[in-house]
């Protein structure tokens, strides 16, 4: 293939390189939109125990795949009406969602149990929510109830964490740094091949080989 290549590379330089621009750019329109597909769990065995274990209590006790957290910051205290009338809001959109299981907010649980979800400044409330879909999917729930409900609202302070956001945080994180590495990556090897091989034409050829290979 690399032979046949220069040999029309010699015959026809010009057009090698119109068409090593237009695979890269092919290679881009096709390749990039891959890495909103690509899954962001799947390393689980579903046969193994521990993963029908979790199915069970997902599906059975509403104990979701995945844990997602939020807190409620007052400088009033987090179990005054201001801070209590929020997280009940958040608890009760939380309940209506298909997507989360059980839901422990500091606010309706026991005393004793309430204890442990405010914070030693008393400042912070906590809503633990079990969110269902799989390794993928919960990751994707989490982020779209982060988006409806996690924001700031009447002085308070409402942030999100847990097990859930983690992943959908690190997944986002690591789309945008693979389109940054494949931006710099290819123009970088491109110049590189340039100063290698001395010419624009055999500096296309690889460069044309690796576009045709993701496309």
């Amino acid at each position: 293939m690399l032979h046949r290549i220069a040999g029309l590379a010699i015959a026809a330089p010009r057009k090698v390189i119109a068409a090593a621009v237009l695979v890269l750019i092919g290679a881009a329109i096709f390749g990039l939109p891959v890495i909103k597909t690509l899954s962001a769990g799947g390393w689980g065995d579903p046969d193994s125990e521990s993963s029908q274990a979790a199915a069970l209590l997902s599906q059975k006790f509403g104990q979701g795949d995945m844990s997602m957290l939020i807190t409620v910051t007052s400088d009033r205290g987090a179990q005054g009406p201001q801070a209590s009338a929020v997280g009940a809001e958040l608890v009760r959109r939380l309940q209506n969602s298909p997507n989360v299981g059980q839901v422990r907010p500091a606010w309706t649980v026991p005393p004793a149990a309430a204890h442990s979800l405010i914070s030693e400044d008393g400042k912070t409330g906590l809503i633990t929510a079990a969110i269902s879909g799989g390794e993928t999917n919960a990751q994707n729930n989490a982020k779209r109830l982060s988006d409806e409900l996690v924001h700031d609202r009447d002085g308070l302070r409402v942030r999100v964490g847990g097990e859930a956001t983690v992943y959908w945080q690190v997944s986002e994180q690591t789309r945008k740094d693979l389109l940054l590495m494949e931006s710099l990556a290819l123009p970088l090897s491109f110049v590189v091949l340039v100063r290698v091989f001395g010419g624009l034409v055999a500096a296309a050829l690889p460069v044309a080989e690796i576009g045709r290979a993701h496309v």
